[in-house]
């Protein structure tokens, strides 16, 4: 039998369909990469709840407190504490701000705020939070690591961190970073970097 050759029509046919299906699937790609995307860079998209539990019902109580009393400065701390764990930074913020007009004196409120202006992408204010916050407890340990990291990590001011990093040493010899690697080995490679000239 003879085997018939497909005529040219039929393999135009054939290669536009393959061309069709490869271009769907790639706008179907793109799509769906858009989607994920947005998903992880957007909370209110993605739904993935990192709040403690009951955190919305005690922060309506909170609210409710503070605006019956706003001279309440343990409930706006803690108002602001829940807003912290929740990542709502500006909130956060606001409250620590009315606690501090209260109780302007409390180096751990200080320092946390200084964690939401970073997290705002506030580095000038956050610096201004941890330096208040040192200048009430020198020794206040989460001010003064907050600080180098933002020196270094976000203003990359080196010298600065490592200042700060070496007095933190001088408190808490043991002292570690936030993701548990210890300072003392983190300012030695510092120092290394310096040392070659390394930025």
């Amino acid at each position: 039998m003879d085997k018939k050759e497909p005529d040219s029509l039929s393999k135009r046919v054939r290669g536009k369909t393959i061309g069709i299906a490869f271009g769907a699937g790639i706008v179907v790609g793109i799509l769906v990469a858009i989607v994920w995307q947005a998903k992880i860079s957007n909370p209110a998209v993605c739904k993935m709840d990192s709040s403690p539990p009951g955190a919305a019902s005690k922060i309506q109580d909170l609210q409710y407190i503070v605006q019956k009393d706003s001279l309440n400065a343990g409930a706006w701390i803690e108002l602001g504490n829940l807003f912290y764990d929740t990542r709502r930074s500006e909130e956060a913020i606001d409250a620590y701000a009315h606690a501090l007009k209260i109780k302007p004196d409390n180096p751990d409120v200080l320092t946390d705020m200084g964690v939401m202006y970073r997290n705002e992408k506030m580095f000038p204010q956050a610096i201004e939070c941890f330096e208040k916050a040192l200048t009430i407890d020198p020794k206040h340990r989460l001010a003064r690591y907050n600080k180098g990291a933002v020196l270094l990590n976000d203003l990359l001011d080196r010298n600065g961190a490592i200042a700060e990093w070496e007095m933190l040493l001088k408190v808490d010899s043991k002292a570690v970073s936030a993701d548990g690697q210890s300072i003392a080995a983190l300012l030695a490679h510092l120092k290394t970097m310096q040392n070659k000239g390394i930025k």
